[in-house]
């Protein structure tokens, strides 16, 4: 069975679970560990080689991938991903990417005075007006 490339599920149900899928669930798994310099090389190895067609899972993996920059403290590149990852979500309807960076955008609020985190905050909605 090789890719799905198509996301029709043409090649067989499951398709979808390549070596580039387990390897984002490791990524996951290593930010869940506390690992997140080992999930963030994962990510930027499997995120370009992502077929188009799976637009929402590449949402998904570019906001967990910005949760992973933020446990390093590289706030302005975790939002910057984070914003890359709301348009995709926007454009999909992923509710699981939006959650995940609404969740990251709170931990950013304190870091407003930052450029990217500002603007991600924005593209969120938040106005900064209290």
């Amino acid at each position: 069975m090789g890719p799905d490339v198509h996301g029709d599920a043409g090649v067989g149900h499951g398709a979808f679970c390549t070596p580039d899928y387990i390897e984002l669930e490791r990524a996951r798994a290593w930010t869940a560990l506390g690992r997140p310099e080992r999930a963030v090389c994962l990510y930027e190895e499997v995120i370009p080689r992502m077929p188009v067609v799976y637009q929402r899972d590449r949402g998904v993996a570019l906001a967990r991938c910005a949760a992973a920059h933020h446990m390093l403290g590289e706030l302005d590149h975790a939002a910057a991903l984070a914003r890359e990852s709301l348009a995709i979500a926007r454009i999909t309807g992923t509710g699981r990417a939006i959650a995940d960076i609404t969740a990251l955008a709170e931990s950013l609020r304190p870091h407003r005075a930052l450029p990217a985190v500002d603007e991600l905050l924005h593209d969120l909605g938040d106005t900064g007006q209290d």
